[in-house]
């Protein structure tokens, strides 16, 4: 299990397991159908990722299993990109990647992506670390305690509560200027938004 998902805050999911889900973006070049090639997002993404996502559904085939090179591709994808139909093949990275499933996201961001195990992709493209972490936090509480832990600093209690928030957070980007180095909780992006 990641460390990222054993921070404090952090809801469970009817399995007991950490309801949050690592993941990692690489961009590739992929042969588009009707000729020519164009670049596509490749979401390496934890096991809870679809249920963190309340307009995700897997519309044909299965969910990957992780540590198999196998992927999920969404419709829109699948239509404008060569080789990404259940059953096929597609290379990018270092191996093969087998076509399992084709989901649709309901209009959101994942409907131009294709997702596999973060794991795999982290160890297929060679990162060390991962590009965001999606999760959902118990309450705003659970959200301060969650992005203190990301920032190694003690939370500070909130007077808010709320019912179960999602949050997303990304690493802090440097500054132009060489003199920051800021990890405080305030460095990290967070975006709550309403539980499924």
């Amino acid at each position: 299990m990641p460390l990222v998902q054993t921070l404090p805050g952090i809801a469970k999911d009817t399995d007991g397991k950490p309801l949050a889900s690592p993941e990692l973006v690489v961009v590739v070049n992929l042969e588009k159908r009707e000729g020519g090639s164009s670049n596509v997002t490749i979401r390496g993404v934890g096991e809870k990722a679809a249920k963190l996502r309340p307009t995700f559904n897997l519309e044909k085939g299965r969910m990957f299993v992780p540590g198999k090179s196998e992927v999920i591709v969404s419709r829109s994808v699948e239509r404008r990109f060569a080789n990404c139909d259940v059953g096929q093949t597609i290379r990018f990275g270092a191996y093969r990647w087998t076509v399992v499933g084709l989901f649709d996201a309901g209009g959101t961001a994942p409907d131009s992506e294709i997702w596999t195990d973060v794991e795999g992709m982290a160890s297929d493209f060679k990162r060390n670390g991962y590009s965001s972490v999606l999760a959902r936090t118990t309450d705003r509480a659970g959200r301060d305690q969650f992005l203190a832990g990301l920032a190694g600093t003690r939370a500070s209690p909130s007077r808010e509560r709320s019912s179960g928030s999602t949050t997303t957070t990304r690493p802090p980007r440097r500054r132009r200027s060489s003199s920051w180095a800021s990890s405080s909780a305030s460095s990290w992006r967070s975006a709550p938004a309403s539980a499924p």
